[in-house]
């Protein structure tokens, strides 16, 4: 009767928290037994998985949500060793954003714009507006002038207090002097 000593599964990861997309690196760290280790599966806890000779992988988490880990390591002999980290990873949530806007007069120039920001989030924000024509702001609520004619995009980034930001773009805003 042979009895053979089992690997022991272990392993490291960095970054445990942090924005989408979060790319975060696992290292093994796992104990031979008394063969060596032939196969590894790495459950990552996004409903991704991998099985194979990968000691060392990657993965991207892109949802926000509290993940747990796992690594089965398989030996030539094969004996099995699992080890897991519950709730071991924390993608965070990103803001929602959103804006509205209303112009004062949109038949002549200058056009002043009133933006409505409608972003929302667990923590407070910061925004970086820009409003296709050079010019931008950093206020919650901005009122831009528009001083001449043309098709603008106009985008508002948000970033919350863990750096985590969204961001939004509407297209063909336009000011025509000639509107009716």
């Amino acid at each position: 009767v042979i009895v053979n000593k089992s690997p022991i599964a272990e392993f490291e990861f960095s970054p445990s928290e942090g924005c989408p997309p979060l790319l975060v690196s696992f290292k093994d760290k796992s104990t031979l037994g008394n063969s060596a280790i032939k196969e590894w599966t790495w459950d990552f806890g996004n409903g991704k998985s991998l099985k194979g000779t990968e000691k060392n992988p990657t993965n991207t988490y892109i949802a926000t949500a509290v993940r747990d880990l796992a690594l089965v390591v398989e030996d030539n002999n094969g004996c099995k060793s699992t080890k897991t980290y519950p709730k071991a990873i924390n993608v965070l949530p990103t803001p929602n954003v959103d804006f509205s806007f209303t112009n004062s007069n949109s038949c002549a120039l200058p056009v002043i714009t009133t933006f409505k920001n409608r972003s929302t989030s667990t923590q407070n924000l910061t925004y970086i507006w820009s409003f296709g024509d050079d010019g931008n702001s950093t206020q919650e609520n901005p009122i831009h002038t528009y001083v001449k004619e043309g098709d603008f995009s106009i985008k508002l980034i948000a970033k919350d207090e863990n750096n985590c930001t969204s961001e939004i773009v509407k297209n063909n805003f336009i000011v025509d002097e000639n509107f009716t």
